[in-house]
């Protein structure tokens, strides 16, 4: 759940009463229910992969509200994104899926990847990619980053964060530079998998705010993800290291451009004790507290945990 700016201008109402004195700050979440087995009306668990995040879970929707009240008004940003492209018995909202919300440091505008419905009958390679969608508050308007959907299916695009810049960063797999040297080494043109075999490789890219000029920033051969911007400007990431006998998801930190690439925290740091047992976790979705520490999502093979670490 995050907080958006709200301009000054409108009374926080709770309960039909008004406080002219305290100030409106919108809120957006994605709220989502499990997911339900039509076939038998079991209820099955989401799940969720720390190395697999383009893992579609159909049953997400983007509710933002004018304040944090339980009773003000609910708007759902995603209730007809998709309602004309399927004629199906399932809702949008249970069709489609969100994640990733990430608000801008003026508090005006966010971004969030959202998955479009699964094609019905249509192989893997012809199913919809995760996209790129930026809400204004000023416009009330939702719309997919990358306008030309040939050009926004060519990869997924997940995480993103502004640049103090105003440019975007985010985790994608369409490897646009990795492509282009291939072509001029005159071999065919891929996406890579991870060093596991398993899934396509995500590494950071960067593009304008209306989605050109996109450019790919780190080729790691497993993922690179998660991109948090500094309060300094650098890039705090999380990068799988899968070579050799290794396989750990570490800390690492860059410039915008890329440059002075270096490793941060988790090498030496992936076993704790929890419920008094030794726990092999990793270090993903860094995110930074007003006072400098780094809030960080702990993953285990069947467990998640919140811890904070100050890594000045």
């Amino acid at each position: 759940m995050l907080l958006l700016s709200g301009c000054g201008t409108d009374a926080v109402k709770s309960d039909e009463k008004t406080d002219p004195v305290l100030v409106e700050y919108p809120v957006v979440f994605i709220e989502r229910t499990v997911n339900t087995s039509i076939e038998d009306n079991s209820v099955e668990p989401v799940y969720f992969s720390a190395r697999n995040p383009t893992l579609f879970n159909p049953g997400a929707q983007l509710i933002i509200k004018s304040n944090a009240f339980p009773d003000s008004p609910r708007t759902n940003l995603t209730a007809q994104l998709f309602s004309s492209e399927q004629t199906t018995e399932l809702a949008p909202d249970e069709r489609i899926d969100i994640r990733d919300l990430s608000v801008s440091e003026d508090g005006q505008q966010f971004l969030v990847s959202i998955r479009a419905p699964q094609i019905e009958d249509a192989d893997d390679d012809e199913q919809p990619t995760w996209n790129l969608w930026h809400y204004q508050l000023n416009t009330k308007q939702l719309e997919r980053v990358i306008v030309s959907d040939n050009i926004a299916e060519q990869g997924d695009d997940l995480m993103a964060s502004f640049l103090p810049d105003g440019r975007i960063i985010f985790a994608s797999t369409r490897q646009r530079l990795s492509r282009a040297i291939l072509l001029d080494e005159g071999k065919p043109q891929y996406t890579a998998l991870n060093e596991r075999g398993t899934n396509a490789v995500l590494n950071l890219h960067v593009m304008n705010a209306d989605g050109t000029n996109i450019e790919q920033l780190t080729f790691n051969m497993s993922h690179d993800f998660y991109p948090l911007v500094l309060h300094d400007g650098h890039i705090l990431y999380s990068r799988w290291d899968a070579m050799g006998g290794n396989d750990k998801i570490n800390l690492y930190m860059m410039n915008p451009d890329g440059t002075e690439n270096q490793l941060i925290y988790g090498w030496h740091s992936h076993q704790v004790e929890i419920n008094d047992e030794q726990e092999n976790i990793e270090f993903i979705k860094p995110q930074q507290m007003p006072n400098g520490d780094i809030l960080l999502l702990l993953v285990k093979a069947t467990t998640v945990k919140f811890i904070k670490r100050n890594l000045s």
